[in-house]
């Protein structure tokens, strides 16, 4: 065979697309399928050129069965070829016009396309050009991605999963990939694509307009997929989820939600790369006698473990209680308070049974009605016109102390997120999409809290100066020196450089009142001591700093640790005295109420004083 119909060692064999600045080859090397992408080098800019050659290093190393594999690179006279395995199948865009999925088939395909996704992610490469025909499906609906790596090529003729981002200078990102699967997912459930017209109007709608929501499509779609699926599609992509798990969890529930019975939670994937298949996607005709550029190899990501945590920092403490039952001579009253009125009526419907329940669709509302009706749970999204949810819930704090609050909110909003706990004092962090059965267990903790803050309940006095020490973990010493200063002797500061090291010092001494924690110290191991503490030492009020504060955690630490306080660097140090210096007095004032219920005083607390000293003003 001639020179021509080889491109190094793959001997040619079809074309199979085409576009102005490449072609799709059928290629074979032996017995092995493969697809050749070649890019004519003139018939693109230089930049765009170098962002597809900067991306092989990191393709070489996503080995997902989700993801067809990049072979290597090669170039040579006017062209470069993008070497892939060869996808065989049928593409999505064929099955949805010859079978259109159902919603538990708009699962397994959204489901296997995020968790592929992710993988891809966490390597730092996003795919740019998502759609239907770059998907392939497999005999037993496995699916498969094509032209990863490959977005700086996609065509702006075809506007139909672009992001607004990509019709600007901007390369897009993560969050372009997922607004890419929200188009398709809208597709799937629907039937329709987001937008139609012609490319000008459609780059225009793109730019400018909400989509229609699905449920007016299709009535069986709750508002949760609604929800979910134009939170994908947000014209700014700081709105949009911020991961594929992320999005995959909502898709997940607002699914369930509109088909009426639970779908598997996904399990992660395994590392390996799939058997032959990858796609036609275009690229012009090959230059001969090219040379390899091979692939790098995958590294292992390391993983930090702190052993026996819990186990260290247990102590004998006193002796816990079953919860009390919420007000069983009427219904705790909750009041929800979103702009969106679907959402009031499905939190409305899914509560109204158990509990006393009021609406509100702006703040003004709300808290006149915190004022008038002795409201005692307050959830309150926190995207709303005019008054964010967390100045609504410090308001509320002020107005109404004993209240118990929760966040509810759809978006990764790191000041949201420290808003809540710092201003606000949530008692949860509550995510949209909810599972019903999360929320209602949510509730009935803050209704059983609601017990134990009952204006029947005797008060505490005034706590005095704390008895307990401050443990300040930190590899460096400089945040222990500075609170040593501002406390002036106001409590013992002790010093742990490892999350270790602080175990071993909470096993030795039981008098810790609180922990001030730089995050540099180590994040998973933090975490863990943070849930360990809340289960064995929930007295201890913990305080977090870091340098680059993540919403997810904060969130987590919120819901899962009860952290106390989340704290930005640089810290300012009046902030700091005040959020320590008051979990001195809280810890004082547990000291206090242990010795009341050791002296049977404190029997009608509900048998957990440490939860009501955490909500003590």
């Amino acid at each position: 065979m001639s020179e021509t119909r080889h491109i190094g060692k793959y001997e040619i064999q079809a074309l199979l697309g085409k576009s102005s600045a490449a072609s799709v080859y059928r290629g074979a090397d032996g017995a092995r399928a493969v697809a050749l992408k070649v890019v004519n080098r003139s018939a693109i800019e230089p930049a765009i050129l170098a962002r597809l050659r900067d991306a092989t290093g990191s393709l070489g190393r996503v080995r997902h069965p989700g993801i067809v594999p990049f072979i290597e690179l090669i170039e040579g006279g006017n062209a470069s070829c993008f070497v892939f395995e060869l996808a065989e199948g049928e593409t999505l865009a064929a099955r949805m016009k010859r079978a259109p999925p159902d919603l538990k088939q708009t699962w397994e395909i959204a489901r296997q396309l995020l968790e592929a996704l992710e993988a891809a992610h966490a390597r730092g490469i996003f795919h740019g050009d998502l759609k239907p025909a770059n998907v392939f499906l497999d005999a037993q609906d496995r699916i498969y991605i094509t032209d990863f790596g490959m977005g700086a090529l996609a065509d702006a003729g075809a506007p139909h999963y672009m992001a607004p981002e990509q019709f600007s200078e901007d390369k897009g990102t993560i969050r372009t990939d997922l607004y890419q699967v929200g188009a398709i997912v809208y597709h799937l459930v629907t039937g329709k694509l987001p937008f139609t017209g012609t490319r000008e109007e459609i780059v225009h709608r793109v730019l400018q307009d909400r989509p229609t929501d699905p449920s007016s499509c299709t009535a069986k779609i709750a508002w949760q997929l609604d929800w979910v699926i134009q939170r994908a599609l947000a014209k700014d992509p700081m709105h949009r989820f911020g991961s594929a798990r992320e999005f995959m969890d909502g898709l997940r529930l607002g699914l369930q939600d509109s088909i009426g019975s639970p779908l598997a939670v996904p399990t992660p994937a395994l590392a390996t790369a799939p058997k032959a298949v990858a796609a036609p996607a275009p690229a012009v005709a090959p230059a001969p006698a090219l040379v390899p550029k091979a692939a790098a190899e995958p590294a292992p990501a390391p993983e930090m473990m702190l052993a026996q945590t819990a186990r260290l920092i247990s102590k004998p403490a006193a002796p816990a209680t079953p919860e009390k039952a919420p007000d069983t001579n009427g219904k705790t009253r909750v009041l929800f308070v979103d702009d969106d009125e679907r959402i009031l009526n499905a939190l409305r419907a899914l509560f109204r049974q158990q509990y006393h329940v009021f609406t509100a669709e702006n703040a003004a509302v709300a808290l006149d009605i915190v004022r008038h009706s002795a409201i005692q749970v307050v959830v309150s999204d926190q995207r709303m016109p005019g008054t964010t949810g967390v100045e609504l819930l410090r308001e509320i704090r002020k107005t109404a102390p004993q209240t118990v609050r929760l966040l509810l909110t759809g978006y990764s909003d790191l000041a949201a997120v420290m808003g809540s706990v710092n201003e606000g004092e949530v008692f949860r962090f509550v995510k949209k999409p909810w599972d019903n059965d999360e929320i209602r267990a949510t509730l009935a903790q803050a209704a059983a809290l609601v017990a134990k803050l009952s204006p029947d309940a005797p008060r505490v006095a005034s706590a005095p100066r704390s008895a307990g020490s401050l443990l300040v973990i930190e590899p460096g010493q400089s945040l222990a020196k500075g609170l040593e200063r501002l406390l002036a002797g106001a409590a013992r500061v002790e010093v742990a450089a490892t999350v270790a090291e602080a175990a071993k010092i909470l096993q030795q001494r039981h008098a810790i009142a609180a922990i001030v924690a730089d995050l540099a110290a180590g994040k998973d191991d933090l975490v863990k001591l943070f849930k360990a503490l809340k289960e064995k030492r929930p007295e201890i009020l913990s305080i977090l700093v870091s340098k680059e504060p993540d919403a997810e955690l904060v969130a987590e630490l919120i819901n899962q640790a009860q952290i106390y306080r989340f704290l930005a660097k640089p810290v300012n140090p009046r902030e700091l005295r005040m959020h320590v210096s008051a979990a001195l007095r809280r810890y004082a004032l547990f000291k206090q109420t242990v010795k009341m219920k050791e002296s049977g005083l404190a029997a009608s607390l509900g048998g957990n004083p440490e939860r009501l000293v955490t909500r003590s003003a």
